[in-house]
């Protein structure tokens, strides 16, 4: 049956918004006017443009829906326990983005500081330094952020971004599931349990990029769904919107790239109806391939041979075997995905997990896998960096395929999925992680795969045509995925949202190995990560504009501050007095590990080569799961006439 095409239009506005922000900053950078001047310039005229074209739509087509009509302001409909409970995350989430500044330790290390370097320089460039993230890694969420650090010289209302995402996905959900033929009442209750994943949650109040990219994709889905069901220009209008969230969704992570196979299984049928208006195919298109990873793609082929960037960042992590690859990436994910989220002895379960591996796989790790015979670590809590769907979400939905699949009639529910190539259409999406899991060995593949999630849920959901579980049951497993999506809201690191402090006093003095020394340990980085080198930064007089930086994987974020103010310069091996003269920096912060290993030196001895006092030396511990690092603050003296 063939439907009529509605699609908000604040999903409309916020792919255009996101589209054009990557143009606008790709086009600035080429006639060197990324400042704030050429932003305010240009995000004037687009509010302009988009206040007009949303009293157009009101105008002239009063049947299309502003919002989803399921997320319209009823209270009737929000006293209900799931859109309840949803609000109420959202709500914890916004509450965590006012009270803390953004801590993720992404963010911090490249996503905010590549932003910082454009600015400065005011336009995008190659960034010499030695961890190359800060250069080939997708750009759509940088260029998101890039307006607001340079019009407010902030970082605080970054998590807003992710905030507005969360706010978006169950009516992206709903739309997706009812479209993939899912029955409406599994759809409705989905569409609020979904976005409690923990990846989705603990990232609401946060700038990690993860649920930006789950967003967009959700939307490439949703509107590639409804193109199966429409016919006509409503399709080509359909597939359209759906190209661009798909070419948003690469930008936002290059492994997002695969998506593009489920997605061309989708829409196939419907090609031959964008011959309805094929300029306004072309317009879209080439917005499409700009906003998408290709620029960013160009760019890494030309300086380091690869599109992809690995070469120049991780030559190392290839895995031996697509067997080896897969094994290991299932490994990770039911890890960060089916143990229960607080994990209050995790050490001993890490210490079973790596007893019980053999030799010879810890050998194989070591060789290529990120965090090498220590990958399979998992944390005592969900935190933006690690946590994958949850157990809750997790465990609901395999086992209630399970028990679905089971019965005739629920094979046979795969019949209401629109259109041709069934088969096709319900492999895809997992031969796109199969192909992932035999080419990765990041290991965080329960985030990473956030924006996966939602192309394999109609898989699990479809065949669900009656519910498994009794009323009172339901309603009581409903509570408890809510309260422990709450709770780690609640309890995460990054944001906690309880009196810690009082929390760790009641524990008593922390002894080496306990929990409460580990606890204290943890929260206390996350406190000071968002301002790490804060005690460093502080001795550097205001008027210095030029500050050196020799580093290997640094959160650099903190050293910018004040925002707008002062620039950073990574000084390249072999950290010589003429890279430092010719920068104009008389200022640098030194990791003295960094410095030894990769220069090649003593401190002492690159003092006297470059003529530098030190005026502190300090430890700092910037990750809880790594020792702490000794760095010094150094002034150059002048050179002798």
């Amino acid at each position: 049956m063939k439907t009529r095409l509605t699609i908000p239009w604040v999903w409309r506005a916020g792919l255009l918004w996101a589209a054009g922000l990557d143009v606008v900053g790709w086009g600035l950078s080429a006639i060197h006017q990324l400042t704030a001047t050429a932003y305010a310039l240009v995000l004037t005229l687009a509010g302009l443009a988009t206040v007009l074209w949303w009293r157009s739509e009101r105008t002239n087509h009063p049947s299309q829906p502003t919002a989803p009509t399921l997320l319209r302001w009823r209270r009737p409909r929000w006293r209900r326990l799931l859109p309840a409970g949803f609000l109420g995350l959202a709500g914890l989430a916004l509450l965590g983005g006012l009270l803390y500044l953004p801590n993720n330790i992404d963010a911090l290390a490249y996503r905010t500081p590549r932003v910082l370097h454009w600015l400065a320089a005011e336009q995008w460039h190659w960034i010499p330094c030695p961890y190359q993230r800060l250069n080939v890694r997708a750009t759509g969420f940088e260029w998101l952020t890039a307006p607001i650090l340079a019009l407010t010289h902030s970082d605080r209302p970054l998590f807003l971004l992710e905030f507005f995402c969360f706010l978006l996905l169950p009516g992206l959900v709903f739309t997706t599931l009812r479209a993939a033929g899912v029955r409406a009442v599994v759809a409705w209750r989905w569409m609020w349990l979904f976005p409690t994943g923990y990846c989705f949650a603990v990232q609401a109040g946060g700038i990690a990029n993860d649920l930006y990219g789950a967003t967009v994709s959700a939307a490439a889905a949703a509107l590639a769904w409804r193109t199966r069901r429409l016919s006509g220009e409503a399709a080509a209008t359909s597939l359209r919107w759906s190209g661009l969230a798909l070419a948003l969704a690469t930008n936002a992570k290059t492994s997002n790239v695969l998506l593009g196979l489920p997605w061309l299984v989708l829409v196939a049928p419907a090609l031959g109806q964008l011959r309805y208006r094929p300029w306004l195919t072309g317009v879209l298109a080439s917005l499409a391939l700009v906003a998408s990873f290709l620029p960013q793609a160009a760019l890494n082929w030309r300086q380091c041979g690869d599109w992809t960037g690995a070469r120049a960042e991780f030559a190392w992590t290839e895995p031996p075997g697509a067997g080896v690859a897969v094994v290991h990436n299932t490994a990770l994910w039911s890890l960060q995905n089916l143990l229960p989220p607080i994990n209050p002895t995790a050490g001993k379960l890490n210490a079973a997990v790596e007893s019980a591996v053999s030799e010879s796989w810890k050998a194989r790790l070591d060789a290529f896998a990120e965090g090498g015979r220590h990958a399979y670590a998992v944390r005592e809590l969900p935190g933006e960096e690690f946590a994958g769907l949850g157990a809750g979400v997790s465990w609901w939905l395999i086992l209630g395929a399970v028990v679905a699949l089971r019965r005739v009639e629920g094979w046979r529910a795969f019949r209401r999925i629109p259109g041709p190539w069934l088969p096709a259409v319900l492999l895809a999406p997992w031969v796109a992680l199969l192909i992932y899991g035999a080419k990765s060995a990041i290991q965080p593949n329960g985030r990473i795969l956030a924006p996966f999630y939602l192309w394999v849920l109609p898989t699990f959901l479809i065949p669900g045509g009656r519910d498994f579980l009794t009323r009172p049951l339901r309603r009581g497993l409903e509570l408890l995925v809510l309260g422990l999506a709450a709770m780690v809201v609640i309890l995460t690191p990054a944001r906690p949202l309880f009196p810690v402090h009082s929390v760790i006093a009641a524990l008593g003095a922390p002894t080496p190995g306990s929990l409460a020394q580990r606890i204290e340990t943890v929260y206390g980085v996350y406190g000071q990560r968002a301002d790490a080198f804060g005690p460093l930064r502080r001795l550097v007089p205001t008027d210095v504009t030029q500050l050196g930086f020799i580093t290997g994987n640094d959160a650099e974020t903190s050293l910018w501050r004040p925002y707008g103010q002062r620039r950073l310069h990574h000084i390249p091996q072999p950290y010589s007095r003429v890279e430092f003269d010719r920068r104009g920096v008389t200022w640098v912060v030194v990791n003295i590990p960094e410095l030894t290993a990769r220069g090649g030196t003593s401190l002492e001895a690159w003092l006297r080569a470059v003529k530098g006092e030190v005026v502190h030396r300090q430890f700092l511990k910037l990750a809880a799961a790594l020792e702490a690092q000794e760095y010094a603050v150094v002034r150059l003296l002048p050179n002798s006439p």
